[in-house]
């Protein structure tokens, strides 16, 4: 079976910022409930809208990026380039999906 190229491009985009750390600083977290759940509870959604804030923020950097005004002079090319960006993102989208 031949790949799809949009998904084999979309699959590859850094659109989520480095978030190496993550199961590291949940981790810790986590271990501390035992001693103060309610307090762990509180730095795990800290730590949650931390990395969706930076999710979103870079989502945004990356639609900017791709922007094209059609309104302005863009060319075919520049617009069809904007298109399969968009057409991109949405193929990354699905393979992001929540289970």
């Amino acid at each position: 079976a031949q790949s799809d190229p949009a998904r084999t491009r979309a699959t590859q985009m850094e659109l989520w910022p480095d978030m190496g750390d993550l199961h590291q600083r949940f981790d810790a977290i986590q271990s501390e409930f035992i001693d103060d759940p309610r307090s762990a509870v509180r730095k795990a959604e800290e730590l949650i809208n931390d990395v969706v804030e930076r999710i979103t923020r870079s989502m945004r950097d990356r639609v900017d990026s791709m922007h094209s005004d059609p309104e302005k002079d863009a060319d075919t090319e520049q617009l069809r380039q904007t298109m399969r960006g968009y057409r991109d993102l949405v193929v990354w989208m699905e393979t992001r999906r929540a289970a």
